[in-house]
């Protein structure tokens, strides 16, 4: 019976409050994947990438390069 009433009572409802109650259950949503996405340990970036390179392959140097031509390039445009 109270089911009843209550599903009348959503009938008559304006879209405009059927519409925030949506947003209001999308937001409670967001918020527990948000801390359900908190409860995960992030992953170490030299876990992922261990062992994806040759044992040559100087990394730090590379990224080195690759940041001095960046830095040249601001630089030759800022002048």
């Amino acid at each position: 019976m109270l089911t009843k009433k209550l599903k009348k009572e959503i009938e008559i409802l304006p879209c405009e409050v059927l519409q925030e109650m949506e947003d209001f259950i999308k937001t409670l949503k967001i918020k527990k994947d948000m801390k359900e996405a908190q409860k995960v340990k992030p992953l170490s970036l030299y876990g992922i990438w261990k062992g994806k390179f040759p044992e040559e392959f100087d990394l730090d140097k590379e990224l080195y390069e690759i940041r001095s031509g960046w830095k040249k390039n601001l630089e030759d445009i800022n002048g």
